[in-house]
């Protein structure tokens, strides 16, 4: 049955619960944030030692505690969790960084193993779409590309690319023209209202407490966001720069990494949903072709350097990823990528992938990730990267 998201939240989920049961937090659970009075649904799967959280065709594996009456989940990105009352059912999704907390209302609600919470009856929005945003002031704020289709369980999926990253996985469903889609990863969350009429669209995209703006789409088959490989300068290609390593000591380039073989510097963040889809694409094709490196440049949202170092260790843990990080800086605000990377002219986006060759001069600069979400997009990706590996 359809489902309209901008029904009032707060009658539906205090379902009564004793709490006594030690198992009471096991099981499926429909999660929902509260996203300026339009509901936010996800899927997190709560098992013995794990918890999963299901966005769309991603899947998080998580680590929780149960605290008296309350479940807390870790999620992936900064220092965020969810944290929900066993009882009434209610808690909140807090995003944390630098000691501060943004807190979201949120409910739970138990349900059927197998549950699937979109089914579309309309595919209007299927295909690929111009998008112009527009601030409360109705100025246009920047253009994006929309890629979106009907799915093998008849939702429909997609994401919004932008020239420095894309909105990741969106999933939803939609009836008389009529469209919702969703977006949780713990960290990015996204709720789109959109009315389709024609080749045309218009409606709204809400995230966190106060973040919404305006979105009018154009069905647009041959519209192209910007080239990725040309919006990212440098200076001089020559690199050199001091950064620290995972226990606090000094990281020297031009000392720590010698020519020979070809080099991608990767500026990342921990806390970035793109910068997880782009080390995961790495850690992938590296399997299959290990005739270079990579070194990420990690430049986090914490107070101090043991705190950065932490976030970093448990993202390569969580991922598996072998090749080595450092640490450009610990707060986004005292040290900013130019002044680390001095050998770049601007800085747009994370993640930024520098491509060196074997004598470690800057051959191409490619900035942003279009991710496993934007289909045909990171196929296009995949081909370029593949041949830009082969020319170094």
């Amino acid at each position: 049955m359809f489902r309209k998201a901008s029904v009032v939240l707060f009658s539906l989920f205090f379902i009564s619960c004793s709490g006594k049961n030690m198992n009471d937090h096991l099981g499926l659970w429909k999660v929902t944030l509260d996203i300026q009075g339009n509901a936010l649904p996800f899927l997190l799967e709560v098992k013995n030692k794990r918890a999963v959280l299901y966005n769309s065709s991603e899947k998080h594996e998580l680590e929780y505690k149960v605290k008296e009456n309350e479940i807390i989940v870790e999620l992936p990105f900064d220092e965020n969790y969810l944290s929900f009352d066993l009882g009434n059912k209610s808690g909140f999704f807090v995003k944390k960084k630098k000691g501060e907390e943004d807190k979201i209302k949120l409910f739970a609600q138990k349900q059927k193993t197998g549950t699937s919470l979109f089914s579309s009856t309309d595919f209007h929005l299927d295909g690929r779409w111009k998008v112009d945003f527009y601030d409360n002031q109705n100025n246009l704020k920047k253009i994006a590309l929309g890629l979106f289709e009907k799915s093998k369980v008849s939702s429909i999926k997609g994401s919004i690319l932008t020239k420095t990253g894309d909105y990741r996985f969106l999933e939803g469903e939609g009836e008389s023209n009529r469209f919702f889609l969703y977006g949780f990863d713990g960290q990015m969350n996204f709720f789109l209202n959109i009315k389709v009429d024609g080749d045309k669209f218009e409606g709204m995209i809400f995230s966190g407490n106060s973040w919404n703006q305006k979105i009018v789409g154009t069905r647009d088959s041959s519209f192209s966001l910007e080239n990725p490989n040309t919006l990212t300068k440098a200076r001089k290609n020559i690199v050199d720069f001091n950064a620290f390593d995972l226990n606090g000591d000094l990281f020297e380039f031009k000392k720590e990494i010698k020519t020979g073989r070809p080099l991608i510097i990767q500026v990342f963040g921990s806390w970035c949903p793109n910068c997880l889809d782009e080390t995961l694409f790495l850690n992938s094709y590296m399997k299959e072709n290990n005739k270079f490196d990579v070194l990420a440049v990690a430049f986090e949202r914490t107070e101090n350097l043991k705190k950065a170092s932490y976030l970093i260790k448990r993202f390569l843990k969580k991922t598996n990823t072998s090749y080595k990080f450092v640490i450009g800086s610990h707060d986004k605000d005292s040290k900013g990528v130019l002044e680390v990377l001095s050998f770049l002219e601007n800085h747009l986006s994370y993640p930024t992938m520098i491509f060196l060759d074997k004598n470690h001069q800057i051959k191409k600069i490619h900035t942003g990730f279009s991710g496993p979400a934007t289909g045909i997009e990171f196929v296009k990706f995949k081909k370029d990267f593949d041949q830009t590996i082969q020319s170094l």
